[in-house]
């Protein structure tokens, strides 16, 4: 199993991005404990990814992005709808893999459309972008087609390889932050931790620009080898 050098390399790719310049700025002021553990973090998602077993991390990732989700929006004064949404979260799919039983492309999951469509009309598109919100869209629409690479059988869809990678890329770049996020936020303590959002865009960025698109041709070649 081929391995990376997740520090380096998402450090280096960082570089050539947007908004990069915080992300490695941030990563070489964590901890060395913070960056090993963002490093395993990033790994054990492209191992997941690559072995089929991604719909285990996904569902950590998209757990720790609506906990984020659900406090952001009590820190905004949202508070009732927060604490409303986060019961419904809790009873309906916590501790169970019921969000990600496919029904159709579009989307994944109702509850979760409903759901971002209320954040958005109560935070403004700064916070959903500075915290990385928007991944509940990336989730929501992007999981469908990257666990079925082989296409959706109850509906007969299919996608070729191009459009395989478009949605397989940001959800494994979406997923690898949330699980560095994690990851970096038990190996340090407050309030050293409140860096690692924007730490873990290293490795979210390292995923996406570096990893995620020749995976995503292993990925959809190893599940239709006669194309």
């Amino acid at each position: 199993m081929k391995k990376h050098p997740w520090i380096l390399s998402c450090v280096l790719t960082a570089s050539f991005v947007g908004v990069s310049a915080r992300a490695s700025e941030a990563g070489d002021d964590m901890p060395e404990s913070a960056k090993k553990a963002m490093g395993r973090a990033a790994q054990e998602v492209e191992d997941a990814f690559r072995e089929g077993r991604m719909k285990q991390v996904i569902h950590r990732a998209l757990g720790a992005l609506l906990n984020k989700t659900f406090d952001v929006l009590r820190e905004q004064g949202h508070g009732d709808y927060a604490d409303r949404m986060e019961d419904q979260w809790q009873d309906r799919f916590v501790g169970q893999m019921g969000v990600l039983d496919l029904g159709d492309h579009e989307p994944l999951n109702q509850w979760l459309a409903d759901f971002y469509a209320g954040v958005e009309a109560r935070i403004s598109p700064k916070i959903l972008r500075l915290f990385q919100i928007e991944d509940i869209k990336i989730f929501n629409f992007g999981i469908p087609v990257t666990v079925t690479p082989k296409g959706n059988k109850k509906t007969q869809e299919e996608w070729g390889s191009e459009e395989y990678k478009l949605h397989f890329v940001p959800v494994a770049a979406a997923t690898t932050y949330w699980v560095s996020n994690i990851a970096c936020s038990v190996a340090v303590p407050a309030p050293i931790s409140l860096g690692c959002g924007i730490a873990a865009l290293a490795p979210r960025y390292g995923m996406q620009y570096w990893v995620a698109p020749k995976l995503s041709d292993e990925v959809y070649v190893r599940a239709n080898p006669a194309l």
